[in-house]
């Protein structure tokens, strides 16, 4: 048997993109054996460890990182989830404005 996994995101608000977001998924077992750790995004896998208790993810957060994140953890046809909701914030500097200059040609 296993608990239902924890999921710890950081940082855990006022998330921007182009900031380094990191997830860790971790759960507690009785006996190691055949035990997978799953990440999920919009039911999207991201990563997955076999025979582990902690699953940890990081990336440079971009607005498509916003969404419903899911730890899994499953034993044969055992399973346990638990959700997060992130949303990621526009951030001006990753996107600077361009300014177009007319060229004149002699």
């Amino acid at each position: 048997p296993f608990i239902k996994p924890t999921l710890h995101i950081k940082p855990s608000s006022n998330i921007t993109e182009g900031k380094e977001i990191r997830f860790e998924c971790s759960t507690v077992v009785a006996k190691m054996r055949d035990i997978e750790i799953i990440l999920l995004r919009n039911k999207t896998i991201l990563s997955s460890v076999r025979d582990q208790t902690t699953l940890k993810y990081s990336a440079v957060a971009t607005l498509e990182d916003s969404g419903e994140y899911l730890c899994k953890v499953e034993e044969g046809k055992a399973s346990k989830t638990t959700t997060h909701n992130v949303v990621v914030t526009g951030n001006s500097s990753v996107h600077p404005r361009y300014y177009s200059v007319e060229q004149h040609l002699n």
